[in-house]
């Protein structure tokens, strides 16, 4: 559970493939996780969880660089000291679905 204004849980991953096709790849994760877009930049994905009740939902960044995909996901109120798990439980959900699309494509 992480504490903090606001609340935020960041890992990263070597890349396996280009950064297209990385973002190709995050793009299907993100889409069968049904997050809704905030915006898109060239290497960079930004989008938010649905909220539960006890969370308002959390804002997800995806970076993506030559070496690695770093993804960050933090509380959206900026007020929400406790995040309850769920940072980490997104980012891990993440992981888990990006690894499935890799094994089902590649």
């Amino acid at each position: 559970m992480a504490i903090g204004l606001p609340a935020y849980y960041k890992d990263r991953k070597v890349l396996k493939f280009s950064k297209n096709i990385t973002k190709e790849i995050a793009l299907e994760v993100i889409n069968n996780l049904g997050w809704q877009e905030i915006g898109l930049h060239p290497y960079a994905l930004d989008y938010k969880t649905g909220g539960t009740m006890l969370t308002a939902g959390e804002r997800v960044y995806i970076n993506i660089t030559d070496s690695e995909i770093i993804i960050r996901s933090e509380c959206m109120f900026i007020s929400q000291i406790i995040d309850f798990g769920k940072n980490k439980s997104n980012t891990q959900l993440f992981w888990n679905e990006y690894q499935k699309v890799i094994e089902n494509s590649f």
